[in-house]
C-alpha cells in the first residue's frame, strides 16, 4: 500500500481490535482534508475480551475511553489480559507507535477506560470486572508505567469477569478528570436493582497525586445509566449520555442548595452512549449506538440544554460506537467508529447545526491486508493525534 507523503499527514485516528486472539491498535492517517486512510497496526501487548450480553452485537466493553491520547502518548487497555499499555507517537508520522516499557497490571479485572491528567502526571484506568475500581500510574521514562502511590480504589461491586450487561445496569462505563484535574470521576450505572446511577468522584491531592480514601456520590433522580462523560468547560459540570434514560444527564459538580443538575430526553433516540465536547462551538455531540444518529446539544451557562440538530451517519451504518473530534487544517471534523459496518465515518463540522458525513471508510479489507484479525463484535475506541497540536 502506497504511503501518503508525510507532509500531507495532519494526524492519525486510532481504534483497537480488542480480539481475544490478540488486541491490536489500528492507525489511520488523517489527511489535510480531514479524511482517513488505514496505514498501520501494532500489538497492544495483550488480548481483548467482551461483555457477555449487550443491546447490540457490537459495543464489547460498554465503555468510552478504551484508547486515549494525551500529548505525544497513546494509552490502551487489554481487557482480556487485565493490563494497560503505553505508546509514544511519532510526530512526523503519527501512524507509527512505539511501545514504552511493557503493559502493566491494571490493578483489577476487565479494564475498559483510561484517563490522563497531564497536570498531575496521572494515568488512571477503570476496571469493570470481578475486581473493579480505579488504579493510577505515572510515566517513568523508558520503563513506561509505574504504579502511583495511594491511587488504587476498589468499588467491590458484585460483578463478574467479563461483566454481564442486561442490558445496561450494574456496572461502569467511563473514567475522566474534571476540568481543573483535581477530581477523578467515574460513571456508575444503577447498582443492584436501584433506580439511580451516579458519578463517583475522588479528590486528588495536588502535591502527592493520591486519591481521597472514599468517593463522593453525585446522583440525579431519574438518571439510571450515566455512560459516556464529557467535561463542560467553565461550567464545573459533566454531561453524561444515559442509554436507558433515552437521553442525557447534566451533573452540576458545585456543592450547595443551588444545584443545577438535570435530565434531558432526546425524542426518538434508542441508546445514547458516547459524548464528545466540541471546543470550537461549545456544543456536545452524542452518539446513538442503535440508530447510528448523532445529536448535537447546546448547554448554556445555567446548565439549561437544548437540541441543536441531529445527523444520520452514512446510509446503512450499523452500531455507531466511540467518537472523537479534531481541528484539521483549520476545519473541524468528527470521527465515529461504526462497528456493524466496520467503518470510520468522518463528519465535517463547519458550524453549529451544520455537520455532514464526508467519508465512510470501510476498513475491513485494509486491516486484513495488514495481517490483523478483527471482528465487528470486538471493535472499540476512537482517539485522535494531530501533528500541529
Amino acid at each position: 500500500m502506497a504511503r501518503e507523503p508525510e507532509s500531507q499527514i495532519a494526524g492519525a485516528a486510532y481504534f483497537m481490535t480488542n480480539e481475544p486472539t490478540g488486541n491490536f491498535i489500528v492507525s489511520s492517517a488523517i489527511g489535510r482534508d480531514g479524511k482517513v486512510t488505514v496505514k498501520a497496526a501494532i500489538s497492544a501487548g495483550g488480548v481483548g475480551l467482551r461483555i457477555i450480553k449487550t443491546l447490540t452485537p457490537t459495543d464489547p466493553l460498554f465503555s468510552q475511553g478504551s484508547v486515549t491520547v494525551a500529548g505525544n502518548s497513546l494509552y490502551v487497555v487489554n481487557p482480556g489480559s487485565n493490563t494497560v499499555a503505553a505508546f509514544d507517537i511519532d510526530r512526523n508520522d503519527p501512524t507509527k507507535l512505539q511501545p514504552v516499557g511493557k503493559p502493566v497490571d491494571s490493578g483489577g479485572e476487565f479494564p475498559i477506560s483510561v484517563a490522563v491528567s497531564q497536570k498531575r502526571g496521572l494515568i488512571c484506568v477503570l476496571n469493570a470486572g470481578r475486581i473493579n475500581g480505579v488504579n493510577c500510574y505515572k510515566r517513568n521514562g523508558p520503563r513506561g508505567l509505574i504504579p502511583a502511590p495511594n491511587t488504587q480504589r476498589l468499588f467491590h461491586l458484585n460483578q463478574t469477569t467479563p461483566p454481564v450487561i442486561q442490558p445496561g445496569p450494574n456496572g461502569f462505563s467511563h473514567v475522566i478528570f474534571d476540568e481543573s484535574e483535581t477530581q477523578l470521576i467515574v460513571s456508575v450505572r444503577n447498582v443492584d436493582g436501584t433506580p439511580l446511577g451516579f458519578l463517583a468522584v475522588w479528590d486528588i491531592n495536588v502535591n502527592t497525586g493520591a486519591l481521597s480514601p472514599n468517593f463522593r456520590q453525585i446522583a440525579i433522580n431519574g438518571a439510571p445509566t450515566p455512560f459516556g462523560l464529557a467535561v463542560l468547560p467553565g461550567k464545573n459540570a459533566i454531561i453524561a449520555t444515559d442509554p436507558l434514560g433515552s437521553g442525557y444527564d447534566i451533573f452540576d459538580l458545585n456543592a450547595g442548595p443551588r444545584n443545577r443538575s438535570g435530565i434531558f430526553s432526546v425524542p426518538g433516540q434508542a441508546a445514547l452512549c458516547w459524548s464528545v465536547y466540541n471546543p470550537k462551538s461549545g456544543n456536545v455531540f452524542l452518539v446513538d449506538s442503535i440508530l447510528s444518529v448523532i445529536t448535537e446539544v447546546k448547554v448554556d451557562e445555567k446548565l439549561r440544554s437544548s437540541i441543536v440538530k441531529q445527523y444520520p451517519l452514512a446510509v446503512g451504518s450499523d452500531a455507531a460506537l466511540d467518537a472523537s473530534i479534531a481541528t484539521v487544517n483549520g476545519n473541524e471534523f468528527l470521527y465515529v467508529l461504526v462497528g456493524g459496518t466496520q467503518a470510520i465515518n468522518v463528519l465535517s463540522v463547519p458550524s453549529p447545526g451544520n455537520a455532514s458525513v464526508i467519508q465512510e471508510l470501510l476498513f475491513a479489507d485494509a486491516v486484513a491486508n495488514l495481517g490483523v484479525t478483527q471482528d465487528l463484535a470486538y471493535l472499540q475506541g476512537m482517539a485522535i493525534f494531530l501533528t500541529d497540536a
